[in-house]
């Protein structure tokens, strides 16, 4: 034992590697060199001498969300875009043998959602899902990759967007059923 600098009863000159040493109250093999005790201000979830973990761990646990509601002007601004698709569609079934009609009907459905992306914050999950999904099937896909049977089928989806201002997860596993029952490869782009 030595002097202690810090006047506790018992303590223990501890040498270090490197030849200086520090003094440990109550003695090394009494266990009182622990973070316990010169750091008891900090706050962790167990203590800080063994490890352990006196808390109930939360991570796992999926919170219950709150409702989502959407506001009528957005439901307003989505309905009229899906419109907008709708119109497209048609326009590029209508135009089946004109190619440059055909695409830019097309690329007006791809700005179309991508107008929809930039309101997906203000929607429910289910609805930014669809709308990834539909981004997914016209990214790096050519006018010729759309038959008019695909875009029937997308038109079908669109329509059915269209008439349902509340999107949940039946809407969303519907219109991927339907999109995977008309021949179109929803999951390509996470291949």
């Amino acid at each position: 034992m030595s002097d202690d600098p810090l006047g506790s009863e018992s303590t223990t000159a501890v040498p270090r590697h490197n030849g200086q040493s520090f003094v440990a109250s109550g003695g090394v093999s009494g266990g009182g060199v622990s973070g316990d005790t010169y750091a008891s201000s900090l706050v962790t979830a167990g203590t800080r001498s063994t490890g352990a973990m006196p808390l109930q761990p939360t991570r796992g646990k999926r919170t219950p969300s709150k409702s989502f509601e959407v506001i009528p002007k957005v439901k307003h601004t989505c309905s009229a875009l899906f419109a907008t698709c709708l119109d497209n569609l048609d326009l590029a079934l209508d135009h089946n043998e004109g190619f440059f009609l055909r695409s830019n009907a097309i690329e007006q459905v791809k700005d179309t959602l991508s107008e929809l992306w930039n309101v997906r914050s203000q929607r429910e999950e289910p609805f930014r899902e669809v709308i990834n999904m539909l981004q997914g099937i016209f990214a790096q896909r050519t006018v010729n990759d759309f038959t008019t049977d695909k875009l029937n089928c997308l038109r079908s989806a669109f329509k059915r967007l269209h008439e349902n201002p509340v999107y949940d997860d039946a809407t969303a596993n519907e219109i991927t059923v339907k999109l995977l029952n008309g021949g179109i490869d929803v999951f390509r782009e996470l291949e």
